[in-house]
């Protein structure tokens, strides 16, 4: 979660993520939002918690912009929009 931190600081005004990434990330990163308010960026992980990544991400016109994997597993991709 660090390297996605890091990115999200030097390169996301605004993220949106699921209630569970949002919750991992905020002690670190005060921009991360559970709803749209105007994020740049949207968190995509591998766990499956009722967030519609996929549909926001086809609506917003957004691109993979940083994968995260960790021994060969995708973890997290980091969408601009």
């Amino acid at each position: 979660m660090k390297e996605t931190i890091n990115y999200m600081k030097a390169d996301c005004s605004k993220t949106y993520a699921s209630d569970y990434y949002r919750i991992m990330s905020e002690p670190y990163y005060k921009e991360i939002y559970s709803a749209p308010i105007d994020a740049d960026c949207l968190i995509k992980g591998n766990i499956d918690d009722g967030f519609d990544a996929d549909e926001y991400i086809q609506e917003n016109n957004c691109r993979l912009s940083r994968t995260i994997a960790k021994n060969s597993v995708k973890l997290i991709e980091v969408y601009k929009c």
